[in-house]
């Protein structure tokens, strides 16, 4: 009975529309017109469904995502979605989904497939005439630009659903579909490509990000692939994992992998599989090889230093690693990569896919499959070894980055010329193992020299790198003549400014160093770190004159008593020994939370965090960690934003409260023209430990403050830590900015004063590191 009423109401609203006024006599014969109208109506009842996929699995939840996306329900809108997500994540078979689903809200439908290589073969006129012919049923245009605006006119008239699949290039959506003003409402366009910033190039403001399968998921691909069942025999339990673990989720590699051990035993599934992590499957590689072929020749050198060299690395490390590589910031290159889904960034470090890793590395393979010394990267133990020891090294190899760990035992028998050969190796990363012997030469192209366990206590007499921007030796058996040959600026012209470049210096946990020289040779300085060397007792006071350090850290360093004068150059972070916040600090308080008011920006203020006696963490795998002191900062009630803090026992640090995590979330909470409140509170330490003291002070950087615009209680009142603060005059700091010498030329002057004394200790230590010079030069000869 409601079937009925439902056909009733239906012819009723039929009789109701006006007809179809498009015969004309003399133009074509009636039958012809009604055939016109039968094809049509056809057209519509008879919609065959796109293929999706053999063996769909988890597209549900994705189909009702995007489907909320794109909100078809609303006919007074036009709305783009934009589906993006690295290649064979399964882009095109949740579009082909969707538009099964939803086809039959719209008056015409358009799926154009591979819109990437279609442009390619038979060019952009080819698919606006694909496009016309399903949408409007015309296919007659003299250009593309012809094209664009027959489009934007027809299409206008009707309600359209409309996808574009792989695109690749802007001007591909340019000929297409224009802006979504050009389309009747209700219409809807989905895009697929694997390049999100393409998306928003062209406005496209709702994107959905296609991840990876799950395990279930996967599990359940392969096994309809391989053995068209979803429950396999138990016995393939084991090979069944391991390729999961292989393709990582990818659902293209699961049905390559699938269609080809389909009917395969065991033994064969474990050979394939063996060979695959050796050799990355062709199939699956050309497919994923195309974003890298889409890149610049820049783009992609910074992608295959990622993928053979970088993965899970701090980003701001990567960072800093090509910059120094290259020689200029590397920051959009990255970008690139993230926006074409090459790399991910999780938690603050850069990961890839398992096989676009492999993919990676496999390019740098093709450069040289049987000699690794003439390949551009290495980074597997074996080649690195076999180069070593062989002396198999060439002007080819720019980088060189490994991780001895598993191999702590094993002793490293190398040639100590090794490096000789390579002319051009600008990056040299060595973590851990145990070299029988230090280095004879080390190329002076380099600008990242990272060898943990250093084997000598002297570099090479004939290095002198100019562009070394990052060097790294912790736990290595360095000495202090060797530190005071690297930076001392008395000696002859042929030694000056070697290390002038140097930004980033590393000596953690060196147990024979017992000071830090005389610095100043090293202007560009920027990070300096000496931790828990236990025999360090004096810091030369040029390091609290480098104007352009920003990190320094030196907890951990037990006999450390006296700390240089530091400046106040803001936005920095310095890890100290002692428990102690310093005097000049205007403010000192162990109760939380902190409240200070400020108007037009956030202000320049430092915070010091000191502990003592702090409990550390030892995992079941002999890993040990400190807590963390979490600094939190709420503006206006309703930003949390924390700063994380990594303390030991009986240190302090140092840091501007206006660090990134900060800034880059304040626009939401500020108040315009007003008053802002701000609290700076220590909620609490991850693991279970606490400390047995705890305490804070808070200095205001003047020089970079008004401090009209800043109180220390409700702005109706005024009380004396105001008048404390606002009194305090810039020149009684002990920390000196950028545009304040005073304090600088103070410091310089009582350096001079004890110029006598550091002459004789200058000549006494420059006689000594000529002798040692000799005596290299003289090994070298022999």
């Amino acid at each position: 009975m409601e079937k009925l009423e439902t056909w009733k109401m239906a012819l009723n609203q039929v009789a109701n529309l006006s007809g179809y006024h498009h015969f004309k006599h003399g133009e074509e014969y009636e039958y012809q017109f009604i055939q016109r109208i039968v094809e049509l109506v056809s057209k519509r009842i008879n919609r065959a469904p796109l293929h999706v996929a053999d063996y769909p699995v988890g597209l549900e939840s994705r189909i009702q995502e995007v489907k909320m996306l794109l909100d078809v329900g609303s006919d007074d809108v036009v709305h783009m979605v934009g589906i993006h997500g690295l290649g064979g994540i399964g882009k095109t078979t949740l579009a082909a989904a969707i538009y099964n689903s939803i086809a039959d809200h719209f008056e015409a439908l358009c799926f154009l497939e591979n819109v990437r290589e279609t442009s390619k073969t038979h060019g952009l006129q080819y698919l606006q005439r694909n496009l016309l012919s399903e949408t409007v049923g015309e296919d007659e245009l003299i250009g593309v630009k012809q094209g664009i605006s027959i489009i934007q006119h027809r299409l206008q008239q009707k309600k359209v659903l409309l996808i574009l699949d792989d695109v690749d290039k802007r001007e591909q959506l340019q000929a297409l579909v224009g802006r979504p003003d050009l389309f009747c409402p209700g219409s809807r366009v989905i895009i697929t490509t694997r390049d999100k910033q393409l998306l928003a190039c062209h406005g496209v403001k709702r994107t959905y990000e296609v991840n990876e399968l799950n395990e279930e998921y996967a599990l359940q691909l392969l096994s309809w692939k391989a053995f068209k069942l979803e429950k396999v025999n138990p016995c393939y339990k084991d090979v069944l994992n391991r390729a999961v673990t292989y393709s990582a989720g990818l659902p293209l590699a699961l049905e390559v992998i699938g269609s080809n051990l389909s009917g395969r035993n065991i033994e064969q599934w474990r050979s394939t599989l063996d060979r695959y992590k050796r050799i990355p499957n062709k199939e699956i590689q050309e497919i994923l090889k195309v974003s890298y072929d889409a890149l610049e020749e820049d783009e992609q050198s910074v992608f295959l230093d990622i993928s053979c060299c970088l993965k899970e690395y701090d980003l701001k490390e990567v960072q800093d690693i090509l910059r120094a590589h290259y020689g200029h910031c590397m920051e959009h290159h990255i970008r690139v990569l993230l926006e074409k889904s090459l790399i991910k960034i999780s938690d603050g470090y850069i990961t890839l896919h398992d096989l676009i890793e492999d993919m990676g590395k496999e390019i740098v393979r093709k450069e040289s499959p049987r000699e690794p010394g003439k390949r551009s990267r290495l980074w597997l133990h074996t080649d690195i070894i076999q180069v070593l020891e062989e002396n198999k090294g060439t002007s080819q190899i720019e980088i060189i980055c490994t991780d001895f760990s598993l191999f702590e035992e094993v002793e490293i028998e190398w040639d100590a010329n090794a490096f000789k050969k390579m002319e051009n190796l600008k990056t040299l990363i060595i973590k851990n193992g145990h070299f029988t012997k230090g280095p004879k030469h080390l190329p002076d192209t380099l600008r990242v020299l990272e060898w943990w366990r250093y084997p000598s206590q002297s570099f090479p007499s004939d290095f002198r790198p100019k562009k070394l921007a990052i060097c790294k030796l912790p736990n290595s058996g360095l000495i202090n003549s060797l530190l005071v040959y690297l930076f001392a600026s008395f000696f002859p012209l042929f030694m000056l400014q070697k290390f002038v470049n140097l930004t980033n210096l590393n000596f953690d946990s060196c147990q024979h160093l017992t000071q830090i020289p005389d610095v100043s040779c090293v202007p560009k300085l920027e990070k300096l770190s000496f931790k828990d060397c236990d025999n360090l007792h004096a810091i030369h006071q040029s390091v609290g004159l480098l104007e352009k350090l920003r990190i320094l850290e030196a907890e951990g360093c037990s006999r450390l008593k006296n700390f240089p004068e530091l400046h106040e150059a803001g936005r920095t972070f310095f890890y100290l020994p002692g428990a102690k916040i310093p005097e000049w600090f205007d403010f000192q308080t162990s109760e939380f939370p902190i409240s200070f008011w400020f108007r037009n920006k956030f202000p320049a203020i430092a915070i010091c965090h000191i502990i003592k006696r702090v409990a550390e963490f030892s995992s079941s795998r002999g890993w040990t960690f400190r807590p963390n002191i979490r600094t939190k900062v709420i503006i206006n009630g309703n930003a949390n934003l924390f700063i994380p803090v990594v303390l030991g026992s009986d240190c302090s640090c140092l840091f501007d409260l206006r660090g990134k995590r900060v800034t880059d979330n304040l626009d939401e909470a500020l108040l315009e023209n007003e008053w802002n409140h701000a609290e700076v509170t220590c909620p609490g330490f991850t693991f279970t430990f606490a400390p047995t003291f705890i305490k804070t002070g808070l200095h205001v950087l003047k020089q970079e403050s008004d401090m009209e615009d800043i109180r220390f209680s409700d702005p109706c009142r005024k009380t004396k830590l105001d008048n404390d603060f606002n009194s305090s005059k810039p020149e009684n700091q002990r920390w000196v900015g950028n545009d304040v010498a005073k304090t600088q030329v103070v410091q310089q002057q009582k350096l001079m004063g004890s110029f006598l004394s550091r002459m004789w200790h200058w000549a006494l230590v420059f006689l000594i590191s000529f002798l040692v010079f000799l005596i290299s030069c003289r090994r070298n000869n022999q």
